[in-house]
């Protein structure tokens, strides 16, 4: 079982220019750390869900699987062309 993160924040959804695009990136770690779980959804500049994603993982130190999270967002936006990107990271991990 993944855990789910238990911090808690309060963000609002801030409207980007148009052509922009936003990608918010999360992750949990399993109880006995041995994988993780990251994912991410991509919205367009009014906030309209557009597509998301998410993959399990072995589990390695936090810096690389926040990276690989990263990498993997943008290679989707990217193949999407996709090219004015905000990058949001949600600090779970």
């Amino acid at each position: 079982d993944l855990l789910a993160c238990s911090s808690k924040t309060e963000q609002r959804w801030q409207c980007l220019d148009s052509g922009w695009f936003k990608i918010n990136f999360d992750g949990s770690v399993s109880k006995n750390n041995t994988k993780a779980a990251i994912g991410g959804a991509v919205q367009n500049s009014n906030g309209e869900w557009l597509m998301g994603f998410n993959m399990v993982t072995e589990m390695d130190e936090i810096f690389k699987i926040e990276a690989q999270t990263i990498v993997e967002g943008m290679k989707l936006a990217w193949l999407k062309d996709y090219k004015q990107v905000e990058i949001v990271i949600m600090r779970c991990l």
